[in-house]
């Protein structure tokens, strides 16, 4: 199998993983647009940090990052529809 083919697959499911992630933890906001924030903030320092480990193009980069952002919001919506807060953030 191509190395590059076997760490795109695994970088596939860590963004996703991520996304699931800070999904849970934009509960925590009040607001939409600071969720939003953190979440492009977390998908920054991801890109730079699979950047750092591989020769990765920047089309493979975007499909990364298109998972992340949908994960991230598909389960932001589960979670703030399924699991009530009583102390929000900001």
């Amino acid at each position: 199998m191509n190395p590059d083919l076997k760490f795109q697959r695994v970088a596939v499911l860590v963004y996703a993983l991520l996304g699931i992630v800070v999904g849970y933890l934009s509960l925590y906001f009040s607001r939409f647009w600071y969720a939003l924030g953190v979440a492009l903030v977390i998908a920054v320092i991801a890109t730079a940090a699979t950047k750092k480990m591989s020769k990765v193009e920047g089309k493979k980069l975007a499909v990364n990052i298109a998972v992340y952002l949908l994960v991230w919001l598909l389960s932001w919506v589960i979670f703030y529809n399924l699991v009530p807060l009583t102390g929000k953030l900001i």
